[in-house]
């Protein structure tokens, strides 16, 4: 049955460039809905500058836009890495 595949098979059955394709398009995702987050946060933090807002609030808000950013930032790290991945795997065929 099907539930019997093993990674194993389907892996062989599975073109290393769809594989790559699917992470592509993962990572696409994930980084969109940060970018979101980091924008959203952005004006949230603007707003509470301006508003006087109690500091702990502030504080926080800042302490979760900059954890955005640096996940952001890896993001872009493994996309890059995995771009250079398959860059090195098509120049070795």
């Amino acid at each position: 049955t099907a539930y019997e595949i093993t990674y194993g098979d389907w892996s062989s059955d599975v073109c290393s460039s769809d594989l790559h394709g699917e992470k592509f398009k993962q990572m696409n995702e994930s980084m969109t809905r940060l970018r979101h987050e980091i924008r959203e946060l952005e004006w949230r933090v603007a707003r509470y500058q301006t508003e006087g807002t109690d500091p702990d609030l502030l504080a926080a808000a800042e302490a979760t836009l900059a954890s955005k950013k640096d996940l952001l930032s890896l993001a872009h790290t493994e996309y890059d890495g995995l771009r250079r991945q398959i860059t090195a795997e098509e120049a070795s065929h």
